[in-house]
């Protein structure tokens, strides 16, 4: 069994539990895709933003971080890029997604308690761990829970996975702080379109009985020593494929 859960972990065991445990089991290691290196760029000029003055988060003050953050990943860029011409375009969707982050909010009126925030908390006899993007406090104190997303606005089906992580944040932050936060909001810089849900009650009831149901079964497939591959339409981007018996009956 994992030490910890996060809802990515949950994610992976519900989405496929053989990948589950190629990933955090067998801790097999998966390369760096061009989306995922986009998205911690990205994250982390944000996260620099935040870490300035209020007046000084303007869109010049994010194209002189971007510099520096792709100056230090030059090498990174460059392994992951195919060639000159692929390291360009990478570099310039980058410079995108943080030019579209000022068209949908104003940084310098945000109150913001924390960025990139490990947070964790026994539930249900698991620990569960989690990173918020961005902790926001409203004048009266009140939480707001923000995540960054790079890649495009899901469907109705794949954005109810991707409020289940938040939901995960926001029960994390109840448990942590003693208060639920008023608001969760998804940012999704492709579209330039932020979702934003209230966690109600109810809402963080249901999450942490699926907390317990996931974790209750990831640990039944650790004492039975049974993951079996769940084939999906997720699988032609799965970098396990090689040694899946779902593809090979070798």
């Amino acid at each position: 069994m994992p030490e910890t859960l996060s809802p990515s972990k949950m994610d992976r065991f519900t989405s496929c539990p053989l990948s589950f445990r190629y990933t955090y089991i067998d801790k097999i290691p998966e390369p760096t895709t061009q989306a995922q290196l986009k998205g911690t760029l990205t994250h982390r000029v944000l996260e620099l933003l935040y870490a300035e003055d209020a007046v000084l988060r303007t869109q010049e003050t994010a194209a002189d971080i971007l510099k520096s953050v792709l100056a230090q990943e030059d090498d990174s860029l460059r392994e992951i890029a195919v060639d000159e011409e692929n390291l360009l375009a990478m570099t310039v969707e980058i410079e995108r997604l943080v030019r579209s982050y000022f068209a949908i909010e104003d940084p310098s009126a945000i109150s913001c308690r924390a960025t990139e925030l490990d947070i964790s908390a026994e539930v249900s006899g698991f620990r569960l761990r989690g990173i918020i993007d961005r902790l926001d406090v409203t004048e009266n104190n009140e939480l707001i829970i923000v995540d960054y997303k790079t890649g495009k606005a899901p469907g109705e089906s794949f954005e109810k996975s991707k409020l289940n992580a938040v939901s995960v944040y926001a029960l994390l932050c109840e448990m942590e702080f003693g208060q639920k936060p008023v608001e969760m909001r998804l940012i999704y810089l492709k579209n330039g379109i932020s979702i934003i849900k209230l966690p109600t009650d109810q809402a963080m009831r249901a999450i942490k009985s699926k907390i317990t149901a996931v974790a209750t079964a990831i640990q039944k497939a650790c004492d039975n020593d049974d993951f079996r591959a769940r084939p999906s339409r997720l699988c032609p981007y799965c970098c396990h494929k090689n040694i899946c018996p779902a593809f090979s009956k070798d």
